[in-house]
């Protein structure tokens, strides 16, 4: 249910946005003073709510937690969990460079755990992917085709190939259509942004002109 009225707020707000636009040229019914609504200094505006709302869900689940530990034990700040990594970070650094241990290395940063929000936690349960988690699913499709092209490389050395398989061509295509998904979802960010942002000054605009027409009447 919350996220059906999400939706259609969303949708409401784009809406009363281009209806907006398109009707910015046409001639005004009031030619007085305009009581304007927007405001970049007031935090209830609500362009400043609605970036409060979109930082608060780009959060990191590891700053966040930092941060309440931090706020209920006294003393200095101690960062933990950003601080474990640091540690397991380093100690990994000191293990020698191997073949298995480079590709363990780049499957966990594949994942980008440091790097996880609450909106990425959120979509996992929803129909749609955050842009985060799009990224990790490239990564890991990136991993997995590097991993497969090695072991075909060995397999064509016998024969003095490069590859038995010829993955690096099927490479090819996969990249293609990461790039073509990763631009999709890039315009599909804009485009929902650009709405969004008009849908609120829309609603402003139409605040701004009914309090403007009651100054007018008072």
């Amino acid at each position: 249910m919350r996220k059906r009225i999400i939706i259609f707020v969303l949708c409401v707000s784009f809406i009363v946005g281009l209806d907006f636009v398109e009707g910015s040229n046409s001639p005004s019914v009031y030619s007085g003073p305009v009581y304007r609504l927007h405001n970049d200094y007031n935090s209830f505006d609500l362009h400043n709510i609605a970036s409060g709302i979109y930082s608060v869900f780009n959060l990191r689940i590891i700053r966040v937690f930092d941060l309440t530990f931090d706020l209920v034990v006294p003393g200095i700040s101690l960062h933990p969990l950003e601080s474990m990594f640091d540690v397991i970070k380093s100690g990994y650094r000191a293990i020698p460079r191997v073949y298995p241990s480079e590709r363990f290395r780049e499957l966990v940063e594949a994942f980008r755990i440091k790097q996880i929000s609450i909106s990425d936690l959120l979509s996992l349960g929803g129909t749609s992917l955050s842009g985060g988690n799009v990224r990790r699913i490239n990564l890991l499709i990136d991993w997995i085709q590097e991993t497969f092209q090695d072991f075909d490389s060995v397999l064509g050395m016998p024969f003095g190939w490069k590859g038995l398989l010829q993955i690096r061509y099927m490479n090819i295509g996969i990249d293609a259509g990461q790039k073509f998904v990763e631009k999709v979802a890039h315009k599909v960010a804009v485009f929902v942004t650009k709405g969004v942002d008009k849908g609120i000054l829309g609603i402003e605009n139409v605040f701004s002109g009914r309090k403007s027409k009651l100054q007018k009447t008072d």
